[in-house]
């Protein structure tokens, strides 16, 4: 006698049971298939097919969102960390959370693009809320971007410095950008090429004149206060 026994996972289990047995009158082989189903109730709920509908405990699959427990609370200091040359009362102005009101985080996190795209600071962080006495406590911190102290130019016979500065949008005692005075440098030798000046190659080097040490990130770094920008023209033959 032969038992096969073959079973299935799911909600419901099917077990099927084949049985041979040898019918010795006849000297052959007689196959009697027996096949039992038994449904065995799963340990889970059985699905309806219906998706389950949000706020309703116990859901397969439902999770409910944190919950944000500065949400609400009076913000009550906001603390601006980094600054050299911007006062406070600008950063304040830029912002949109203050304080006394109550802390929105949408709010909050728009203030960092806000700060980003003030075009005054090299890098923005703001702080996760803290526990403070009638509600939370904010900080800022910041690292402005260097101020351009001087712009050279050297190796242009044949074009006046004046006249360079005016084709640039880089200005002394304007804010350091590195991705503008590569565009300053680009229209530099734009000038030049309608000018017939095929051959013009500008480079351009920035020299620190002052920095200060500054804590970023739990480090301790150099960060620029002023910097002079150095084109060298190659105006060729």
């Amino acid at each position: 006698m032969s038992f096969n026994l073959s079973v299935l996972s799911g909600p419901y289990r099917l077990i099927t049971g084949a049985f041979y047995t040898r019918q010795q009158p006849t000297g052959s082989w007689l196959l009697t298939l027996t096949l039992s189903v038994v449904a065995l109730s799963a340990t889970l709920p059985v699905s309806t097919g219906e998706p389950a509908q949000p706020g309703q405990p116990g859901q397969p699959g439902q999770f409910e969102e944190p919950v944000d427990w500065a949400e609400g609370q009076a913000v009550q200091e906001i603390e601006i960390r980094g600054l050299t040359r911007v006062d406070e009362g600008t950063v304040l102005r830029l912002i949109r959370t203050r304080k006394g009101r109550p802390f929105e985080r949408r709010l909050w996190d728009e203030d960092w693009h806000r700060l980003d795209a003030s075009g005054y600071f090299l890098n923005v962080r703001t702080t996760e809320p803290i526990v403070w006495p009638g509600g939370v406590k904010l900080a800022v911190d910041l690292v402005e971007k260097a101020s351009i102290s001087q712009i050279v130019f050297r190796g242009n016979k044949s074009v006046s410095a004046p006249k360079l500065l005016a084709l640039i949008k880089s200005y002394e005692g304007g804010r350091y950008d590195k991705g503008q005075v590569h565009l300053d440098k680009v229209s530099i030798e734009k000038y030049y090429q309608e000018k017939a000046f095929r051959s013009i190659n500008v480079d351009y080097a920035i020299e620190t004149v002052s920095s200060h040490r500054q804590q970023i990130g739990g480090k301790e770094v150099d960060v620029e206060d002023e910097v002079r920008v150095i084109f060298t023209l190659d105006e060729g033959s």
